[in-house]
């Protein structure tokens, strides 16, 4: 039986996405930043928008005393018959010759902007302070090492190929291939950047790096590489008298090598830097109490105060052309469902945050130990929005407030049980709390283990496994008490 093409007719629903719907939804997950961005872009394509620029209270303030002067000096000049025959106040070198008069009365720099003279400022670049990478920092002192030439191709390839530790993420051997070198100079090459700053990064591993460190420092120590080799996993369970043993050594000794590894020694000789630019965050909306009420503000500094431009659209009615009737509303439409997409983005915003303010007032007025367990239907059901909603509204978007600045998805997290009177579940993010604050005050000589966190922490109200303990520490970075210890 052959297949058989044929039209057929039929109906079905399927959800379609507007080209507008769709703008409205990537506005909602914008930040401040990149709402400013998007709307300066769409005024620069829609002739139908327009808005006004963002003056601040100094520059207006001047700007009204440069107009009040202009007025002055042209009342002086016409009462003493100043004005040169043919000479208007309106014209540009009028205006020019006055503006140099003021910011030179000012001290202000027209080209440096207000506040200053240029000598008293310095350059945007000796202001913006940048780290150099890694990667960078090793091939800078690179250059002024003597080495062969395969030393130094190699150790071109193995710089480019450490991991965020510092140490390399490939086989030596790999090294030589690509670096179409011998071992000699592979290894030779490897020698070159384990000796730069900071010592010991190129290692193989752990016991490599701390064996290359140990004989720089310490090269007519005998003990040092051995201890290094075979007891580490001892040093780190405290293991003296078994170390002192093997080694034939007293215990004070044995300490005080493990004092001087902790002390003097760099695990990660990368771990200092970061090949990341400085991320700043600003945030999207203000909260602060004030006369007992707590206000929420959108933060809409640079902003554009956006409305629809009265010469295009005076054209729009005026033109006689089809075609540009068409181009005109089309502009038009789109500069009106923008503008009621911001309005909406900002309403949406503001109704999210009012719950979450609403919701979490014991954390605004008490701190981080108080947050409640929230998630996003529960914001979502209050303001009569879908869940996704919520989530993209609080995506990437930062609050201020009196604990600090914290991305709105911080205050969304699953609950822990409480045995508290009230019986209320406390989020997790408010265990962490406890957790942080038990172990920053335990003693330091005998730190808490996960055991007696749970412990501790059912005795303030809040019902807590050993696991969840530990995972909840992980996720925080903590160090298990026995690693702790070590760090005496």
């Amino acid at each position: 039986m052959g297949l058989e093409m044929k039209p057929e007719l039929g109906l079905r629903q399927q959800l379609s996405l507007t080209p507008q719907l769709k703008q409205a939804i990537k506005l909602l997950q914008l930040s401040r930043l990149e709402l400013v961005e998007q709307v300066q872009e769409e005024m620069t394509e829609n002739v139908m928008l327009e808005g006004d620029v963002y003056v601040d209270d100094e520059m207006s303030d001047g700007l009204q005393k440069l107009n009040e002067r202009a007025q002055s000096l042209q009342k002086d000049a016409a009462e003493q018959g100043n004005l040169a025959a043919g000479a208007d106040p309106n014209d540009l070198g009028f205006w020019e010759k006055l503006l140099q008069e003021h910011f030179a009365f000012k001290g202000w720099n027209q080209s440096g902007g207000g506040g200053g003279r240029d000598d008293d400022l310095p350059s945007f670049e000796a202001t913006h302070s940048t780290s150099p990478s890694l990667y960078q920092h090793l091939h800078d002192q690179l250059r002024l090492e003597s080495c062969t030439d395969g030393e130094a191709v190699a150790a071109e390839i193995i710089i480019n190929n450490l991991d965020p530790n510092g140490y390399l993420a490939m086989p030596l051997a790999e090294v030589a291939a690509a670096a179409e070198v011998d071992m000699d100079d592979a290894e030779g090459g490897q020698l070159v950047v384990m000796g730069l700053d900071p010592i010991g990064c190129g290692a193989n591993d752990l016991v490599h790096c701390l064996i290359y460190q140990a004989r720089e420092k310490y090269p007519e120590d005998p003990f040092f590489e051995t201890l290094i080799k075979k007891h580490l996993k001892g040093f780190e369970k405290r293991n003296y008298n078994e170390i002192a043993r093997q080694m034939d050594m007293d215990v004070e000794d044995v300490i005080e090598y493990h004092r001087m590894l902790r002390d003097e020694f760099t695990p990660r000789p990368g771990s200092g830097y970061s090949d990341a630019d400085p991320q700043f965050i600003t945030a999207d909306i203000t909260v602060e109490k004030l006369n007992g009420e707590w206000k929420i503000t959108l933060n809409e500094d640079g902003m554009p105060k956006l409305r629809i431009s009265p010469l295009y659209k005076k054209l729009l009615d005026d033109t006689a052309t089809k075609e540009e009737r068409r181009y005109l509303k089309a502009k038009l439409e789109s500069a009106e469902f923008l503008l009621n997409s911001i309005y909406r983005r900002q309403s949406t915003i503001y109704k999210v945050v009012h719950s979450i303010v609403d919701r979490q007032k014991e954390y605004f007025e008490k701190g981080e130990a108080f947050l409640r367990p929230m998630v996003l239907k529960d914001v979502a059901e209050e303001i009569e929005v879908h869940e996704s909603t919520v989530s993209r509204v609080t995506s990437g978007k930062y609050m201020q407030c009196p604990q600090g600045v914290r991305e709105l998805k911080y205050f969304f997290s699953s609950g822990v049980s409480s045995t508290s009177k009230t019986g209320e579940d406390v989020a997790s993010a408010a265990v962490k709390h406890h957790i942080k604050e038990l172990i920053a005050k335990e003693d330091p000589e005998s730190p808490l283990s996960d055991e007696q966190l749970a412990h501790l922490l059912k005795a303030r109200g809040v019902s807590c496994a050993r696991r969840t303990v530990a995972k909840y520490r992980e996720a925080m970075n903590i160090l298990p008490s026995s690693r702790r210890r070590d760090l005496l």
